[in-house]
């Protein structure tokens, strides 16, 4: 009964979060040089080929997060860090990661796309994952809200942790069995190591965008953002584990003796849907201009008198000039 408790658990999570995240969400905006903008956002993934049966199904990296980033531009880039956290399959995972993009031109016309990317390392009880996102996108200005990029996804672990278990056969059962035989048995767990590698590309569009109704959010300094990402998603698991020769597997999870026991495992390609909000508030940068100077003083000019009377001061008559 334990066991489909914790499969209805991991397929919840699995419709929440996904088990992947290929989608990052930033201003669109070119910034100037020394313009600053701190963003929120929160990214919600679904998709990406969770099997709660495969104990070797985990990526480990945070597919639902809630991410903070902070971007300076540098005059024809920006560049900045990002921290976040979110949940795997079955636990918490930090995020650490870098942004840095560079806006190009066509000929003589304003920066139009930018093209760079995000490297990150997901942190978690089992072990820490690389994720590596490129992408290419439009720009946004007042005129332009709407936008759409290109991305890819390498995604790569090494020696993440995870616990297997099966049943050890006293020789008192021959195959095949049934599953209340197993009652009789009893069962052994092991910690092993596994290698993950993940990659896929995939499509993103969005919008951002000031409130017009709302005048405490009417400003220039801030914006917001609605973006939709679509991924296809590739993964491939190895493992040097092998099971004991008297090891019984519960038939329900017999999907584990596929993928554990020595051997690598690789998926197809899987659909990845990304939906994200974010905020992001601007600092302009500093501008340099020369304050005006107060004008000078007019000078004061004295009223030249034209009809002047000259008097003796003796007699007091007037005297002819």
């Amino acid at each position: 009964m334990h066991t489909y408790f914790k499969l209805i658990f991991s397929y919840l999570i699995f419709f929440l979060i996904g088990c992947h995240n290929n989608s990052h969400i930033r201003t669109q905006r070119a910034l100037n040089n020394n313009e600053n903008v701190i963003s929120a956002s929160t990214v919600v993934n679904l998709g990406g080929d969770f099997d709660p049966y495969n104990i070797l199904g985990y990526s480990e990296l945070a597919g639902g997060r809630i991410e903070t980033s902070y971007l300076k531009g540098t005059g024809g880039s920006e560049i900045g860090p990002y921290i976040g956290f979110g949940i795997a399959e079955d636990n918490f995972v930090g995020v650490l990661g870098f942004d840095f993009r560079k806006y190009t031109r066509y000929q003589n016309s304003p920066y139009d796309k930018k093209i760079g990317g995000q490297i990150e390392a997901n942190f978690s009880e089992h072990g820490k994952v690389f994720h590596f996102r490129p992408s290419f996108s439009t720009i946004t200005n007042k005129q332009k809200k709407m936008y759409w990029g290109v991305q890819g996804m390498i995604a790569l672990g090494s020696s993440l942790l995870t616990e297997v278990w099966w049943y050890e056969n006293d020789g008192s059962i021959s195959s095949p069995f049934k599953e209340e035989d197993l009652l009789y048995l009893n069962d052994k767990t092991s910690e092993i190591t596994y290698d993950y590698f993940s990659s896929g590309f995939g499509l993103s569009s969005g919008y951002e965008f000031n409130f017009a109704k709302f005048r405490f959010l009417k400003k220039k300094n801030i914006s917001f953002q609605l973006q939709i990402d679509i991924s296809l998603i590739t993964n491939t698991y190895h493992t040097d584990f092998k099971y004991p020769e008297n090891a019984l597997i519960d038939p329900d999870v017999s999907k584990q003796s596929l993928v554990v026991d020595g051997l690598s495992y690789k998926t197809g390609l899987f659909p990845l849907f990304g939906l994200s909000f974010g905020t992001n508030f601007f600092k302009p940068y500093s501008s340099k201009k020369e304050s005006l100077n107060p004008l000078p003083i007019p000078k004061r000019q004295e009223k030249k008198s034209q009809n002047k009377i000259f008097y003796d001061p003796e007699t007091g008559e007037e005297i002819n000039k």
